[in-house]
């Protein structure tokens, strides 16, 4: 009894930690299934490396850094006053002597002043000019996902040529071998010639297949070093495959999460915050500003050596807008205007945005459905097909054209099934440009934040 006293506290302590991490791990899930936008393209560790790199290197990203650096600068630009004005004058000098002392109102007169604005528009201009900022920085971080997935798109289109350059390889082994079966049936009477020369003209046409593709292959590889901000001439030796799997997308999160992580729709909405402030700003301008101005007169003392005082001259002023109708009022109403312009394109951004996503989504759709034809039917009934008319040929009871056709047939069904594969990369590369996870937006990631950072 004792001793069951004493585990107790333990065993509590022990599943109460076990409850945490298992409560944990299943947030984690949770998190990466609706919020993590890293599972859209395909996992591949090689390409994750390139893509960093370009976010470091990619010259157009990095004049969007500038951009955004030069978007910072202007903060505190546009909160600053007007400078105040300072000026030295020779007031009432006698025009028949220029003597200083002759008349008592000469002197020489320094003046000072500055404008205050009552209608704060350097304080709606610095908030506006933080919100540009921001909207530069969303404009970024657009550009980075459409950078990434232009060279995810590069990768699976280099993964695809070589793929077919190496099934294209393994038809043209098929083929040599049927060559020197034919030959062998040739010099023993029991094949014709026509089916030997048949098979060689087939033969050379794979080797000009081949040629084109390893050109594809030289392009797409000189295409993806520049992406990355190398020199074409740097071909880099990567291995680039395609996705065996695909991660099942979830429909509802996906459109829910939209609004909250799309660059275009976070631009936009800054830019709706903008016109609304701008709004505002023009109808402050129906207020006056107020000047303030002061002035300081030295003058010299008389012949007689009797000192002068000195003048003081102080003033106030407002600006009068007497020409509100033509000017303050029309400003208003052209603000409005732009602010209900920005509100129809957002909303029409969103519902493009909206039917841009249920598109990919049906594509990913129909070419998962493709792919599994493609890997159960289509397929093996291509290579069954091979196999009869192999068998059949052997024995005389079909041509060589039957079999050149069923080995054609069957690496065009190969690469048709590789091309399903890479076109559902492309899909799930495209659908992720959609979305910015910008906590895992590699080097680039102390430029590009969210609005919950900020």
């Amino acid at each position: 009894m004792e001793l069951t006293k004493r585990t107790f506290p333990i065993r509590f302590v022990r599943l109460t930690l076990l409850a945490t991490l298992l409560m944990g791990f299943v947030s984690q899930r949770v998190d990466a299934q609706q919020g993590g936008f890293d599972q859209l393209r395909p996992s591949d560790r090689e390409l994750a490396s390139y893509i960093a790199e370009a976010r470091g290197a990619n010259p157009d990203l990095q004049a969007w850094h500038a951009r955004v650096e030069a978007a910072g600068l202007k903060i505190s630009q546009a909160g600053s006053w007007m400078d105040p004005s300072v000026s030295l004058a020779l007031a009432n000098a006698p025009t028949n002597s220029f003597d200083l002392n002759q008349e008592p109102m000469t002197g020489v007169w320094l003046n000072v002043s500055q404008a205050i604005p009552l209608t704060r528009h350097y304080g709606a201009n610095k908030q506006i000019a933080a919100w540009q900022q921001e909207r530069q920085t969303d404009l970024l971080a657009e550009r980075a996902e459409t950078i990434a997935d232009q060279i995810a798109q590069t990768w699976y289109d280099w993964a695809y040529l070589k793929a077919a350059l190496a099934t294209v390889d393994s038809t043209v082994e098929l083929v040599d071998g049927l060559i020197d079966v034919a030959l062998v049936r040739y010099e023993t009477g029991s094949g014709l010639q026509q089916d030997v020369l048949r098979l060689q003209t087939e033969r050379t046409r794979f080797d000009d297949r081949r040629a084109q593709l390893e050109q594809q292959i030289l392009s797409t590889r000189r295409s993806f070093s520049v992406l990355l901000g190398r020199t074409a001439r740097d071909t880099l030796a990567a291995t680039p495959t395609l996705p065996g799997s695909f991660i099942p997308l979830q429909a509802d999160s996906l459109q829910a999460l939209l609004a909250r992580k799309n660059p275009t729709l976070l631009s936009m909405h800054k830019e709706t915050r903008i016109a609304g402030e701008r709004v505002h700003q023009a109808k402050r301008a129906l207020w006056p500003d107020l000047k303030l101005n002061a002035g300081y007169g030295f003058r010299q003392q008389t012949d007689a050596g009797v000192d002068r005082p000195d003048f003081l001259t102080v003033g106030v002023g407002v600006s009068l807008p007497i020409f509100a109708g033509s000017k303050q009022k029309p400003a208003i109403q052209e603000a409005e205007a732009q602010n209900r312009e920005i509100a129809f394109s957002l909303q029409d951004t969103e519902q493009k945005l909206q039917l841009a996503l249920a598109s990919l989504m049906d594509q990913d759709d129909r070419l998962a459905r493709q792919i599994e034809l493609y890997e159960h039917g289509i397929l093996p009934q291509a290579d069954a097909t091979v196999q009869a008319v192999t068998a059949a040929w052997s024995t005389g009871k079909v041509d060589v054209d039957a079999l050149l056709n069923s080995e054609i047939v069957l690496m065009n069904t190969r690469l048709e099934a590789l091309a399903r594969k890479r076109d559902r990369a492309k899909v799930r590369s495209a659908m992720d440009t959609l979305f910015a996870d910008k906590e895992s937006s590699g080097p680039a990631e102390e430029m590009i934040k969210t609005v919950e950072e900020r």
